[in-house]
């Protein structure tokens, strides 16, 4: 029997290559595991077991002696609200001001932070919070909704046009509850002929030096519950200037819903220069006697949305 002693010598050639393959380690990126040379020169730590949020974040630090990626979820045990973190390299220094990565506030609980580091075994840390955060230094707070709270400015009905009575009031003990606790602005409209426009308020404040200058990297942030109303568009106007920048949100059905957009969104040139943040109550896409529109926890913020729906971050 004659055999090709080509097909010989590919067969050759596949075997030696195949061997030669299982000695190689392949890979792209950094490495997910740490090496059997990790140790820590540091282990994760918390700047404190009792937190005041509203006087001063909470720390949470890490060191050791090889880069490696690492992750971090703050949980509230009772409220169930959670913040993550995660990252690559040899260090952990995190800042926490009690923000969320939910739509769920934390509240005054017991909470865990738990540090996964390098495929190392889990390090859980428990620590109290017994202040939440004010978040009135997180960039720029327009409104908190915390009980008491003063508005600076909240002018009565109406502005637009057309014949509403347009009331905005102060309310608090919502069912669903208001997202971060405290109270909302409540706009109620009734007009007695069909209108597009019923009337609004202005929160007035210049952002100034505490956003960035760029608008695809400043994020307006609130809640909103237009209370299952099917034509009720709530409108957000920024005053930037002698010029007024405005952007529909377009939210339906009951319940509190989370909105967020980069400032861009709404032709925003410089953040810096917004004076006033004003909230009108529209009817669309048909005109309307009646109207509804919750407001709550107004805040604009560098670089990311105040929640991160879905994602972690760094910071």
């Amino acid at each position: 029997m004659q055999f090709n002693s080509g097909i010989i010598f590919l067969c050759i050639i596949s075997i030696l290559t195949s061997c030669k393959k299982e000695n190689v380690t392949d890979h792209l990126g950094p490495e997910i595991c740490a090496s059997a040379n990790f140790q820590y020169i540091q282990q994760p730590t918390l700047s404190s077991t009792s937190v005041n949020l509203s006087a001063s974040p909470l720390v949470l630090k890490a060191i050791f002696n090889e880069s490696v990626p690492w992750s971090i979820q703050i949980t509230g045990t009772m409220s169930k609200a959670f913040k993550k973190f995660s990252g690559f390299g040899d260090t952990i220094n995190i800042s926490w001001q009690g923000n969320p990565d939910s739509l769920l506030f934390f509240q005054t609980e017991q909470c865990t932070a738990t540090f996964n580091i390098g495929c190392k075994p889990l390090i859980t840390e428990t620590f109290t919070i017994t202040t939440v955060g004010s978040f009135s230094h997180f960039n720029y707070l327009a409104f908190s909704g915390t009980p008491g709270a003063a508005l600076t400015t909240l002018y009565g009905p109406p502005y637009g046009y057309g014949n509403p009575g347009t009331t905005t009031t102060m309310v608090s003990g919502m069912n669903p509850p208001i997202p971060q606790g405290g109270q909302c602005l409540c706009t109620h409209a009734v007009s007695a002929t069909p209108s597009y426009y019923f009337g609004g308020y202005d929160l007035t404040g210049t952002l100034g030096t505490n956003v960035l200058n760029d608008p695809t990297q400043v994020y307006f942030n609130c809640f909103v519950n237009v209370l299952g109303s099917e034509l009720s568009i709530p409108v957000v106007v920024f005053t930037e200037g002698t010029s007024k920048r405005s952007k529909n949100i377009l939210v339906y059905g009951q319940g509190w819903q989370y909105v967020s957009f980069p400032l861009s969104d709404a032709n925003v040139v410089n953040p810096q220069n917004i004076s006033i943040t004003s909230f009108t109550l529209n009817a669309y896409p048909n005109m309307g006697t009646t109207g509804d529109m919750c407001i709550s926890f107004v805040s604009f913020t560098n670089h990311a949305p105040f929640i991160n729906l879905g994602t972690s971050s760094s910071q």
